[in-house]
């Protein structure tokens, strides 16, 4: 008798945390906030600064602190304060500063600059 009481407790508290972990419904986020949360993860804690344009029209700048499932955080630089944005209030993320096209461009049009006035200055003292 001890040992089937005993056998149908262990059961019981099995059973209760087997669904103990499914309390919390699942996020829905949207394709938006998916799209952005994968944006997030891309970036990495600390990796780059970011600038996020919000629903509400505000921008937040700053570099990524922490990624949670429904939220991430940016951490102002020169003030150091810290908001914590959820993935459904973003409408668009993207990096500061130039993109890399934009500075292979520049890179480009000074290598071409330079070599152009090399080619009018030797053409000077040639003719």
């Amino acid at each position: 008798m001890k040992v089937i009481s005993f056998s149908f407790a262990v059961v019981l508290v099995l059973h209760g945390l087997a669904y103990s972990q499914d309390l919390q419904p699942p996020v829905e986020l949207g394709a938006q906030g998916a799209k952005v949360r994968a944006e997030v993860n891309k970036r990495g804690v600390g990796q780059s600064r970011v600038r996020v344009s919000l629903r509400d029209g505000t921008e937040v700048k700053g570099y990524i602190s922490e990624i949670d499932d429904i939220s991430f955080a940016l951490t102002d630089q020169k003030s150091g304060n810290v908001t914590t944005i959820s993935y459904a209030d973003v409408s668009k993320i993207k990096r500061q500063g130039l993109s890399k096209p934009v500075k292979v461009l520049i890179i480009c049009g000074v290598v071409f600059g330079a070599l152009f006035g090399m080619g009018a200055a030797l053409g000077r003292n040639n003719g």
